[in-house]
């Protein structure tokens, strides 16, 4: 199986060419890749037209994080003798500000208001920051 079809390296590529002029917000997440054999997933961002080995994704391993990924490394990676690296057939791109939120597990509510698993509120929104610095 190919990781990356023709149509997700063109979208990938559109992408790479904006990305640094960006925010996350205006991002998508193209491709899914997964290994076969431990919990490591790759949510694809970006390829580097001038340098196709170069990706940029969200990586879920021993952390969540974001950072450059080789191409070549990925397809490289064996287990029992076949590739260890699959796309994800039935993945549908999604926003990669959303996608990130949901990783750590952060939720956005209307308002805007930023809260944790717990319902910790850790970023108000504009409406609810300057509500508590009003005094009573």
């Amino acid at each position: 199986m190919k990781l990356l079809l023709k149509g997700q390296i063109a979208k990938l590529q559109a992408q790479h060419r904006i990305y640094a002029e960006t925010e996350l917000k205006d991002l998508t997440a193209v491709v899914k890749l997964f290994a076969l054999n431990s919990n490591w997933t790759w949510y694809l961002l970006t390829q580097d037209p001038d340098d196709p080995d170069y990706l940029y994704a969200i990586v879920v391993g021993h952390a969540i994080e974001m950072g450059s990924v080789s191409l070549a490394d990925l397809q490289s990676q064996k287990w029992l003798s076949i590739p260890a690296v699959e796309r994800d057939m039935h993945w549908k791109p999604q926003n990669a500000l959303e996608l990130w939120n949901k990783l750590n597990g952060i939720t956005v509510k209307e308002c805007g208001c930023k809260s944790s698993k717990d319902g910790t509120v850790f970023s108000p929104c504009n409406t609810h920051q300057e509500a508590e610095a009003v005094p009573a």
